[in-house]
């Protein structure tokens, strides 16, 4: 009889469960009021970025053109010590491919040695190396628009000076480097030593 039991209380158990999950349950039972589903709206379609009519301050990347026709959207130049950090965007209206072979004719016409090639979430990354400058070119997809962006790393020809100094001792530092050496507060070694026994 007892397995009849748990039998039927499992049944219960399920009915009141599915019941619950069906959204009329609870609402009931607790004498609650009823909770109506909300549907969010999706959100709007990112959009495309438009091209500007003009060009934003700034300059090229020597040996390293703009795909013709494109509009440069940014341009930061900055002096980090050693070296000197650029950055173009551009943006055009031209196919992905398109303007990958544009950039893989330069840098072949330019003497640019490519290091590192990848693809990935539609976009080229190249790493092209030319003496002792390097630059990232990536070319990415945002809609119908292709973004081109070039970040370029060179040697600062004017580095800041570094301060030479020549340490005037080689060994360990003496007292005198400390303020003088001897010093009458600790004349006594065993008065100091005690203070530290207790």
């Amino acid at each position: 009889m007892s397995a009849f039991a748990a039998v039927i209380l499992v049944s219960l158990g399920f009915v009141a469960g599915w019941s619950f999950s069906q959204g009329f349950g609870w609402d009931r039972i607790s004498g609650g009021v009823p909770v109506e589903e909300t549907r969010s709206e999706q959100p709007p379609p990112a959009r495309d970025p438009v091209l500007p009519d003009e060009d934003v301050e700034g300059a090229d990347i020597e040996d390293l053109p703009r795909y013709p026709g494109s509009v440069r959207i940014e341009y930061i130049r900055q002096d980090q010590g050693e070296l000197i950090w650029t950055e173009a965007e551009f943006l055009t209206a031209a196919s992905l491919d398109e303007v990958r072979e544009f950039y893989r004719d330069t840098f072949r016409e330019q003497d640019w040695s490519v290091n590192d090639i990848e693809f990935r979430q539609q976009s080229w990354i190249f790493f092209v190396v030319k003496g002792e400058r390097e630059v990232f070119v990536e070319l990415s997809t945002r809609g119908d628009i292709v973004e081109i962006d070039l970040e370029q790393t060179e040697p600062n020809p004017e580095p800041p000076g570094k301060e030479q100094t020549t340490p005037e001792q080689t060994g360990a530092p003496s007292a005198q480097d400390f303020g003088g050496g001897y010093h009458d507060d600790f004349d006594d070694l065993d008065d100091y030593s005690n203070d530290f026994d207790d």
